[in-house]
């Protein structure tokens, strides 16, 4: 990205506020009403939420304008510091360039782009799944192949001899690495004049989130496992230019971090032959954080640098530094040419003004990588590496020193304390009352309270915490006549949307709840009276199937009250098993008249409003009565499934299905979070391994969030029962831990959209997890899982 270039944002990116978005698509974002969404028009990229300083900096590049000058723009109108604005803006803005929503503003690319390929076409025996970036010479699909494998490709338009000769050399460059650490070349496909290079679709996470996750944004710092991801970059450029290839492109985006924990490089469109360094002539390009003096010494002089090894172990110690502190190793000037002295003789800031720990020998380290003399620095990438390696033991010291002088502090046990004491008698919750409408449903109001503290009580065999609970299913009654019992238009909740007889935003919840308490008290009347309520409610019209809102919900009570009756009263059970039978044979009739890829009927996919919550009220049912699922389930299940892609290192799956443009969510209602709870429910009642990997895939992309809404709708509450689905598949610490971070970080969510005395929006449902965390392989998302398992006892 060019500093001193106009720059323009394109005309197909729309910057809407959120607040303006459609109810049912606002309820479902983790994001406050004054984020603004950002969209690409006919894009299958997913749409952005971006901030309000963010939104006015791109309003900014509507008409052409430089970096420098939009920087200094915004900084005097809100009064910032404009270099830490830069600092702050970069990564986003070189987003934009990179998927060019943002162009140089002489580029064809500012018009709309038309495409040659189209997606749902096939190259070769690869089927085209998604556009990544279109320019104006060349296109860049996501496909997969016969075998089901993940394709990338890399498609230059007729007419582009330049652009068709750097393809075929990119190939030659990946053909030579070994090691497995580029992308395997799957072939090259002449198409009306163009061509098409397909290989290997690397799925990781890039390298900076990978690194921002263990320096504390999603688990406490690490320094350990940080040098040993640093030490694993090292070795994949080190493995590159072993095998006689430089690579040319230096920085987080081509660093890709495989589940498995392996480095893997991307584009190689810029790579050169090390043995011919010296003479080399070949186009330089990257982003200018990371050029090496000797570049930044020739573009100042308008010369042109050759690709070095020293200079490209310069460009990796530079992202190293990164990486390790969160920051640049210097701090950048706006103007292009202050930033090119910057790099020619500035030298790396200590740790300390980063407000990092000061570690000496890896200071060096970098310093001796980062110097100015080629020469001085070391003598190959293999040398560079192993001096890293030689710090991992006093990374391992450093690591248990800062344990062991105190761990971090229990905020989720703060909430479940909080929770417990406002809803006692004569606290705050009864004595002055709900803060936030709806006031009586389970999703935010009293019904909700009434059966955290069920489950608790459960948990615990707390005597006083389930009179509590019959207490607040009282109160939850006493509320259900008020106008603003079940609805609040200020949040979307309105008739419309939610109908009559949804388990969650109706009476249907409540008589539920009130069975449940019922039978553990052993108060066998009330069950029953409650639960023909329940039957007789749910039978009121009801238009939506799915599962918040319609007739999954329903049936999703009815197994909760079946798995939940006392098997000495299965007499009075009969209403309930007819009930929900009923139910259930009206969801399979929707799946076998539906092909979910194309349904216009139903054209959400997740499990709060979709396709996914379909399924998995049916699977549900199924475990709860102990019928043989019909074959149809495992069919839907497989259909869902293949429409899932590969992001990070993991799967997510659009919003909608085709007939819609593509949204992505990480959260439990419309996101990937919920497909892990899908799967491992699959993966339960069908004993299929295909399924138990979705739950991995799943809950390793709902992991690495930026959201920091806490509930278990929309935020993080929700991906934390994602990431407990897979420590009940797989039995790994990895997964309770993230289970346990994530809780963490979402009881200290302050935002107003984190409701006091919601379960499904707020602190209540953060403290049935916390509870939760105690007994993690029966966890279960609230009035959704079941309790349960057949993995294991506690």
């Amino acid at each position: 990205m060019k500093l001193d270039a106009p720059l323009v944002l394109s005309p197909e990116v729309e910057i809407v506020p959120v607040r303006d978005l459609a109810p049912h698509i606002r309820a479902g974002l983790s994001a406050p009403g004054d984020d603004y969404a950002l969209t690409r028009l006919r894009s299958r990229a997913p749409s952005r939420i971006i901030d309000q300083d963010s939104a006015a900096l791109l309003t900014l590049f509507r008409t052409p304008t430089r970096l420098v000058d939009a920087v200094l723009a915004f900084a005097d109108q809100h009064e910032r510091d404009p270099e830490v604005t830069l600092e702050q803006a970069y990564p986003l803005l070189f987003k934009l360039w990179e998927t060019r929503l943002l162009t140089a503003s002489d580029s064809v690319a500012t018009n709309e782009i038309e495409s040659m390929l189209q997606v749902g076409s096939t190259v070769g025996d690869v089927r085209l799944l998604r556009c990544i970036q279109a320019l104006e010479d060349t296109e860049v699909f996501l496909g997969c192949n016969a075998a089901g494998a993940y394709v990338a490709v890399k498609f230059c338009h007729p007419g582009h001899t330049h652009v068709m000769q750097a393809i075929k050399h990119e190939a030659r460059m990946m053909r030579r690495i070994r090691g497995q650490r580029a992308p395997m070349v799957l072939g090259q496909t002449p198409i009306d004049g163009g061509l098409a290079l397909m290989s290997e679709w690397i799925s990781g996470l890039d390298i900076a989130n990978a690194a921002e996750g263990i320096r504390g944004r999603r688990e406490p710092r690490h320094e350990e496992h940080l040098l040993a991801l640093c030490i694993e970059v090292v070795n994949a450029f080190a493995e590159v230019h072993a095998s006689g290839v430089l690579h040319g492109d230096v920085h987080p985006r081509n660093i890709l971090l495989e589940p498995s924990g392996r480095v893997r490089l991307i584009d190689f469109g810029l790579a050169q032959d090390i043995e011919q360094q010296a003479e080399s002539s070949g186009a330089r390009g990257g982003v200018a954080f990371y050029f090496d003096p000797q570049l930044a010494e020739a573009l100042l002089r308008n010369k042109h640098a050759p690709l070095t090894a020293a200079g490209e172990q310069y460009s990796v110690a530079s992202l190293l530094y990164h990486l390790w502190t969160g920051a640049h190793y210097v701090d950048w000037k706006l103007e292009r040419n202050e930033m090119l002295h910057q790099i020619i003789a500035e030298e790396p800031m200590p740790f300390a003004t980063r407000r990092i720990p000061p570690w000496s020998a890896l200071e060096q380290t970098l310093r001796r990588a980062l110097h100015k003399r080629p020469e001085c620095r070391f003598e190959s990438m293999e040398a560079f590496a192993q001096a890293l390696r030689e710090l991992l033991p006093a990374a391992q010291m450093r690591t248990q020193q800062a344990m062991e002088r105190g761990n971090e502090h229990a905020y989720e046990e703060d909430v479940l304390q909080r929770v417990l004491s406002r809803y006692e008698i004569g606290a705050a919750g009864l004595h002055e009352g709900l803060v936030n409408a709806p006031f009586a449903s389970i999703n935010y109001g009293a019904a909700g309270i009434a059966y955290a503290l069920y489950r608790i009580a459960q948990r615990r065999g707390d005597a006083h915490l389930l009179a509590l609970a019959d207490i607040w299913i009282q109160k939850a009654y006493a509320l259900s006549s008020h106008e603003q019992a079940f609805h609040n238009p200020d949040l979307g909740v309105e008739p419309q949307v939610t109908g009559e007889v949804s388990l969650f935003h109706s009476l249907s919840g409540l008589h539920c709840v009130r069975a449940l308490v019922s039978m553990a008290f052993g108060d066998r009347n009330g069950s029953h009276l409650a639960m023909h309520a329940f039957v007789a409610h749910s039978q009121r019209p009801c238009e939506s199937a799915d599962a918040t809102l319609g007739i999954a919900s329903l049936l999703i009570g009815c197994a909760e009250l079946v798995e939940a009756f006392p098997i000495e009263w299965h007499s009075s059970l009969e209403m309930i098993r007819s009930r929900g039978a009923e139910l259930a044979d009206e969801l399979f009739q929707m799946l076998a008249s539906s092909t979910i890829d194309t349904s216009t009927s139903m054209p959400s996919l997740g499990i709060a409003h979709g396709w996914a919550g379909i399924l998995f009220a049916l699977l549900r049912w199924s475990r709860a009565t102990k019928a043989e699922p019909q074959s149809i389930i495992a069919e839907k299940l497989h259909e869902l499934a293949s429409l899932a892609e590969p992001h990070g290192g993991g799967l997510w799956w659009p919003v909608h299905n085709a007939t819609r443009p593509p949204r992505f969510m990480d959260s439990w209602c419309n996101g990937t979070a919920g497909y892990a709870l899908l799967f491992a429910l699959a993966y339960d009642v069908l004993h299929e391994a295909y399924f138990a990997e979705l739950v991995q895939h799943a809950a390793e992309c709902a992991w690495v969030t930026d959201t920091r809404l806490g509930s278990l709708c929309c935020g993080l509450a929700g991906i934390g029962y994602a990431c407990l689905a897979a420590y009940r598949v797989t039995g790994s610490q990895r997964w309770l831990e993230r289970a346990r971070t994530v809780t963490r970080r979402a009881a200290v969510d302050t935002s107003e959209h984190f409701f006091l005395d919601s379960l499904y929006k707020g602190a209540v449902g953060v403290a049935v997890l916390t509870e939760d965390l105690k007994h993690p392989l029966t966890a279960a998302m609230p009035l959704f899982e079941s309790i349960i398992h057949d993995w294991g006892k506690e």
